[in-house]
């Protein structure tokens, strides 16, 4: 089956044929795990374009943003009476 012309036949003659409980189930069997490796090469490609060091600017802004958060609740709890060490 190394060209389009041999595939062709055989395609029609399983059609023609009728799927039995076996050879679907291969089927679908191999389907998922055909349409599993292709998400999973979309991902590793879609990974790839981010960069180390992106990520590490991204971690210093997320945690850059954190510490601003609680430094502003901190001081609406100081200002407004209230014990933040419980």
């Amino acid at each position: 089956m190394e060209t389009m012309h041999e595939i062709i036949p055989f395609a029609k003659e399983m059609l023609s044929a009728g799927p039995s409980k076996g050879s679907m189930k291969i089927y679908l069997v191999g389907g998922t795990f055909a349409v599993l490796g292709m998400v999973s090469g979309m991902m590793e490609v879609a990974c790839s374009f981010v960069n180390r060091n992106f990520l590490g600017e991204l971690e210093g802004i997320i945690f850059l943003s954190l510490h601003h958060t609680l430094t502003m609740h901190q001081q609406f709890f100081i200002t407004n009476g209230v014990d933040c060490a419980d």
